[in-house]
């Protein structure tokens, strides 16, 4: 009987994001032909802090000579920082096939591009989150088009719609307070919208990533203290307790990949109020289960025209919530292709 190969999932930190949060329901995956792993190449969640960002460095060096040592048959990588690692094991173990694990629809700075490129080029396959990251990426990247390519489904749960409360013109968004979040667009359209829905509040809940300090100060400059809140990052399902108090889920990215907070707002038959980026635009149609912004006015006048008419306001609750019923999650989808890479 021949051994069990080794498949490893690298990703860079043990942070909280899209990336992260569908990769951990991966953990425990088992099969007779192969053994599984998923490695967080640093425990730094939060590296603001320069300690952080030291340790963290020190922790990638180590899990790096780890990976070396272990020598596993497949690495599966995510995110650029995996892919410098993966450049570095595959140097000193040649024999290791490597799956590019691509998440975004375009590189987020030079450094992202180039490890992304050179992973791209010793890499057997490359695997997406959406058809619209593996499109946009690969172009940019100028993949070969032999190379072998996968979707993969993101819908790291299966949530079940709360029950309607559509007399509560409440929002919220959850996930990374980032600058690509465009969070202070969403806090000046919010601005907008309690000037006519005078008891509306906004609850943006996840972990600081450079901007919570500006976002409260702009709060504080728009006289919105008491209506908007910011919370510390928390579970999925403490998450859909509190947004049993609201209706709308608020995010204007200016980029994304599949958008995983929105996949799962969608699921809590919450109405999505978004940007039609990355693969957004193709589950996301305006009017039938979301509201595609377009600029704060516009937006503004469609939000609360919709909030005064229930019958809009059930239809968009309902597509919502039916959008991804039926859909393959996650640990499924990833499971096929893990079998697929053995047989």
């Amino acid at each position: 009987m021949s051994p069990k190969k080794k498949i490893l999932h690298l990703i860079p930190s043990n942070a909280i994001g899209g990336v992260e949060s569908a990769a951990k329901t991966s953990i425990g995956i088992k099969n007779n032909k192969y053994i599984f792993t998923l490695k967080f190449l640093s425990k730094q969640g939060n590296k603001k802090k320069l300690s952080s960002r030291i340790i963290s460095l020190f922790e990638i060096i180590v899990s790096t000579y780890q990976v070396i040592n272990d020598n596993p048959d497949f690495l599966i990588v995510s995110l650029w920082k995996s892919c410098l690692s993966a450049i570095i094991i595959r140097c000193f173990r040649p024999k290791i096939k490597i799956i590019l694990f691509l998440h975004l629809p375009k590189s987020v700075n030079f450094l992202d591009y180039f490890f992304t490129f050179i992973t791209s080029r010793i890499a057997s396959q490359i695997w997406g989150d959406s058809t619209t990251t593996i499109e946009n990426r690969t172009k940019e990247l100028n993949v070969d088009k032999n190379v072998r390519k996968k979707t993969i489904s993101f819908l790291a749960y299966k949530l079940r719609p709360n029950s309607s409360q559509l007399y509560k013109p409440n929002f919220i968004f959850w996930g990374r307070i980032a600058n690509v979040k465009r969070l202070d667009l969403a806090i000046n359209l919010f601005c907008k919208i309690s000037q006519d829905i005078k008891d509306a509040k906004f609850t943006i809940i996840g972990p600081d990533c450079g901007e919570l300090t500006y976002l409260k100060e702009l709060r504080k400059s728009l006289n919105l203290r008491n209506k908007i809140q910011f919370l510390k990052p928390t579970e999925i399902y403490e998450i859909k307790e509190i947004a049993k108090d609201y209706l709308f889920f608020l995010q204007l990215s200016e980029m994304e990949g599949l958008g995983m907070s929105v996949i799962e707002s969608m699921q809590l038959g919450l109405i999505p109020i978004v940007t039609d980026v990355g693969e957004i635009k193709n589950y996301c149609i305006n009017d039938k289960n979301s509201i595609i912004y377009k600029d704060l006015d516009s937006t503004k006048i469609k939000i609360v025209n919709t909030i005064k008419n229930p019958k809009q306001l059930k239809l968009l609750h309902q597509n919502s919530a039916l959008t991804w019923a039926n859909k393959k999650i996650y640990r499924e989808d990833f499971q096929s292709c893990l079998k697929t890479l053995i047989d």
